[in-house]
């Protein structure tokens, strides 16, 4: 059953009100709305920085289902940690999902224009800062971006329709378990590497290897797309180094463990070289596979790869030139 909140709303150019939820008070009145609407599934986002064990929280989204055009935002930093989760509100039951199956997203992209002005506040690698989050009031550009957590719940209803959730929710409950199992670790480190280590891929594949053919192909294909966006930055630095071993010393650190590069989008970042690599000495360039081809942070099929990419003498098999020497490629013989 829909419902809507009596608390003022700020309307946003996304079609999306926003419920800024800057006392207790209120707080604990949209979970009362909650719990009184019989509300089973709700998306939470969270801003903040150094999000973590250790980190700071300047907001948490909420969105349900049954409130569709409303994002209801807790102002942690007006509010106060303390007073945030006190039982007076009633919010910390609803986070940690007590009769309620809850969606969360800490990381996500979003490339559309709005959201690219708001990175460009808080994103580091973009010249931001994330203490944009503290300051207040929020700008209209922050605010905006809070509001695509309510995209979270429009997935969960398309790729996981409510007859087949019963199916996935012992995957689910696992791929939980052991993130919390991490996380709750007393050498816990969000720079210990293997803490980042998590593998979500099991956990994903048995979601979809229940899901219908044209969900699976749909999944695939934005998995693709999203890892190749994810690696635009790091190709662009590499491009703009113009060749040589600086180009690829980023890479390599990666590929030795060192982090430099996200593990999801390593292998794409590869392919990219290895289908530039006109652009290095073969001397580096073959170096480089060398190196690929022993990396633990590569599947054993894109190791394979990288093999067979040097015994044709670092070749991709796909090269096609164009005048300003860079070459398009597929990547139909990797993983």
């Amino acid at each position: 059953m829909v419902f809507t909140t009596t608390l003022p709303l700020t309307p946003t150019h996304g079609g999306i009100d926003v419920c800024l939820l800057d006392t207790a008070g209120k707080i604990a009145e949209v979970v009362a709305l909650f719990k009184s609407n019989a509300v089973t599934t709700i998306a939470v986002d969270i801003e903040g920085r150094n999000l973590g064990r250790g980190g700071l929280i300047a907001t948490i989204q909420l969105h349900a289902p049954e409130s569709p055009t409303t994002v209801y935002v807790v102002d942690v930093v007006a509010v106060g940690a303390t007073q945030t989760f006190s039982h007076e509100t009633g919010l910390a039951k609803v986070i940690q999902g007590l009769s309620t199956s809850y969606l969360s997203y800490a990381a996500r992209n979003r490339m559309d224009l709005n959201k690219r002005e708001a990175q460009r506040l808080f994103a580091p690698e973009q010249g931001g800062s994330y203490d944009v989050w503290f300051t207040r009031p929020l700008s209209a550009i922050l605010i905006e971006y809070l509001t695509d957590v309510h995209i979270f719940s429009h997935l969960l209803t398309a790729l996981l329709p409510e007859d087949q959730r019963a199916i996935h929710r012992p995957a689910i409950e696992r791929a939980s378990s052991r993130r919390l199992n991490i996380a709750h670790a007393l050498d816990f480190s969000k720079d210990n590497s293997r803490n980042k280590l998590v593998d979500d891929e099991p956990f994903i594949d048995e979601i979809v290897s229940n899901c219908s053919s044209s969900v699976r192909t749909r999944i695939s294909n934005e998995r693709a797309e999203l890892l190749r966006i994810q690696a635009l930055p790091v190709k662009d630095r590499v491009r703009t180094r113009g060749g040589g071993p600086s180009a690829m010393q980023e890479v390599s650190e990666a590929l030795r463990g060192h982090r430099t590069i996200q593990p999801v989008i390593l292998w794409d970042v590869v392919q990219f070289i290895c289908a530039h690599n006109r652009w290095f000495s073969s001397e580096d360039y073959m170096a480089f596979l060398e190196l690929a081809m022993s990396s633990y942070y590569l599947t054993i099929k894109q190791r394979q790869t990288c093999s067979d990419w040097r015994s044709r003498n670092g070749a991709h098999k796909n090269q096609r030139y164009t005048d300003d020497e860079c070459y398009d490629y597929d990547d139909a013989d990797s993983d």
